[in-house]
């Protein structure tokens, strides 16, 4: 008994440990592992007005798909503030339309904070939408506080 705790708090801690910051998984289907943030080590993640940042998501799968539409926005004291510009080169992850399952997948945005966001304590969103067959589901999304300066 004592050794199925030891493995799992050993277990618990190397996950824990591989994050670079304080996420929050809120999608669907896809399961986000790890997120990277561009000069971003602790939770919250300092961001300026006008500048981008960079983010990686490890990703436990990505299904077959035609299109990912993604998105982002901030929220302030639990509320849709503001959306900001998201970008990615890789829409598909590699190439569109992804024609088989992908497992430890990289999906790469860079995260463009406009002049029009109130410096403040914040929840920064990214979420994505697939498209398969016609049909329309929701993503992978994550969330994190970030401070704007």
């Amino acid at each position: 008994m004592l050794l199925k705790i030891s493995v799992l708090v050993f277990g618990l801690y190397v996950i824990y440990a591989r994050s670079d910051i304080d996420f929050v998984d809120c999608g669907y289907g896809t399961a986000v592992e790890e997120v990277l943030i561009e000069n971003c080590t602790l939770s919250p993640c300092v961001v300026h007005i006008g500048e981008a940042i960079g983010i990686k998501m490890i990703l436990d799968k990505v299904p077959v798909l035609d299109e990912l539409h993604v998105g982002s926005y901030v929220t302030i004291f639990g509320q849709k503030f503001y959306e900001v510009n998201v970008f990615t080169t890789k829409p598909c992850i590699v190439e569109c339309p992804l024609s088989q399952e992908l497992r430890n997948a990289s999906f790469d945005v860079a995260v463009v904070f406009g002049t029009n966001l109130v410096r403040r304590p914040a929840i920064l969103i990214i979420n994505t939408t697939y498209v398969s067959d016609g049909k329309e589901e929701r993503g992978l999304c994550i969330e994190f506080e970030v401070d704007i300066f």
